[in-house]
């Protein structure tokens, strides 16, 4: 447990040195791509959720994601504030080995001072196995489309307690983000979340398998 807080408080005091103004091509807020604290969506898996930052610039985002395969999520949503429609897809390209990562590429819109579809690829692992520890990490690399010679880094540390809390610190490729998601029940979702330095954020979430369900 001291390594895992020593991993979070040496990612957390790299991310607060960075000050920026806009958002990156991964943020919460304004991207379709937001905040992935886990692999890939079990096959039929649904998650639709609502992220509420009321002093934020976008006030309300709701996504809704559907694995449509183990290798392919697909995701939707509107963030109330601009009207405008988010979207975004997850192709896994390599599964995770024992001793390697899973690899991961992806697209979604994103909002930097306009409109924008961002590109991005992501090396993610599951500790769990390796070290017996409930720890995913997730590294990578994003552009936008209007400007492929910009290239930002992505990252992603979270840290899966008894599968209910799961504390996490992600990068955006420009500003940092802080939270927690809850598991209240089996299919309800909660968070909080400190959005660039900045904003205090809350989210509800319903995940549930169509298998499930009919």
């Amino acid at each position: 447990m001291k390594n895992i807080l020593l991993v979070f408080l040496t990612i957390s005091l790299l991310f607060l040195s960075s000050f920026a103004q806009e958002c990156g091509p991964n943020c919460p807020l304004c991207s379709g791509s937001g905040i992935n604290t886990e692999g890939m969506l079990v096959p039929g898996t649904i998650f639709a959720n609502a992220l509420f930052v009321p002093e934020g610039e976008e006030t309300v985002v709701s996504t809704l994601k559907f694995a449509v395969h183990k290798r392919l999520n697909l995701g939707i949503g509107y963030i109330n504030k601009s009207e405008d429609f988010i979207w975004n897809a997850r192709l896994l390209v390599l599964e995770e080995k024992e001793k390697l990562p899973g690899l991961v590429v992806g697209t979604g819109s994103v909002r930097m001072g306009g409109s924008d579809q961002s590109v991005f690829f992501s090396a993610t692992k599951n500790f769990e196995e390796n070290l017996g520890l409930p720890l995913r990490i997730s590294a990578g690399a994003a552009s936008v489309v209007s400007d492929f010679n910009e290239v930002y880094f992505i990252g992603t540390i979270s840290y899966s307690i008894k599968n209910m809390l799961t504390p996490f610190v992600t990068y955006d490729g420009i500003n940092p983000h802080f939270g927690a998601t809850l598991q209240l029940f089996k299919y309800f979702t909660v968070g909080g979340y400190y959005i660039e330095k900045e904003y205090l954020g809350f989210s509800a979430g319903l995940r549930f398998n169509i298998r499930d369900v009919f």
